[in-house]
């Protein structure tokens, strides 16, 4: 799944890998981006602009790829609601929203449905993006930009809500290894990128700093090997 302008106006597409039919999913004159799966692959949460005719609310919305029924939104305020990412347990959708006047991760339950959105970091004077689930569900992790302007990795743990998010290390875009046990993140200096990674267990460092040839928007940790021929 993936967003494209191809066609005036940034809608969702989905791509089949084996074949490589494409499937516009959304056709509206709204922004429509980023989307996260589901679970069981039946639905796709995604940022969209709504309420257009007042200027647009950038906010979270989930839709059943079959079409079988409307999007439903999660979200509605002034603030701007993105960055989904759902859950492996399929019931939360953790976000980025600026509903208290900075970027902070905020989680939306969906077996409720009044006061299903609840802020998960409250941390004041710093800015927190890409959310990132472990494999089993259990905990989150975000990049938190403090007014330092170094970017942290925070770690919180659903079976402990009442207890706040810790640091795991320094790093941005995060990702989770297949047993979550490690995490891969980038490590940013004012001149240069490395990739870097952490045990869960102990916070060590698991490899020495490897340094980049450039930006990096996105982290994916697959569990296949790079054929050689590449």
């Amino acid at each position: 799944a993936f967003a494209s302008n191809r066609s005036g106006q940034y809608d969702l597409y989905l791509m089949d890998l084996d074949t490589g039919k494409l499937e516009q999913l959304t056709n509206t004159r709204e922004y429509e981006s980023s989307p996260s799966w589901s679970p069981d692959g039946l639905w796709i949460a995604y940022e969209a602009y709504l309420d257009d005719e007042t200027g647009g609310n950038l906010e979270i919305a989930i839709r059943p790829i079959d079409g079988s029924q409307p999007p439903i939104r999660l979200t509605n305020d002034p603030a701007a609601d993105f960055s989904p990412s759902w859950s492996p347990g399929g019931r939360q959708i953790a976000y980025v929203s600026t509903m208290s006047g900075e970027m902070e991760i905020w989680l939306s339950d969906l077996d409720k449905s009044e006061d299903r959105n609840q802020n998960l970091s409250n941390l004041p004077r710093s800015n927190e993006k890409h959310p990132a689930w472990s494999p089993d569900g259990t905990k989150l992790l975000w990049t938190s930009e403090g007014s330092d302007g170094i970017d942290r990795l925070l770690i919180w743990d659903s079976q402990q809500p009442d207890l706040k998010a810790r640091v795991l290390g320094t790093g941005s875009w995060p990702v989770w290894s297949a047993d979550g046990q490690q995490v891969i993140t980038t490590f940013v200096t004012p001149n240069q990128t490395y990739l870097t990674g952490y045990n869960l267990s102990d916070q060590a460092v698991i490899a020495p700093p490897l340094q980049l040839s450039g930006d990096v928007l996105g982290i994916s940790w697959g569990k296949g090997e790079i054929a050689r021929s590449l």
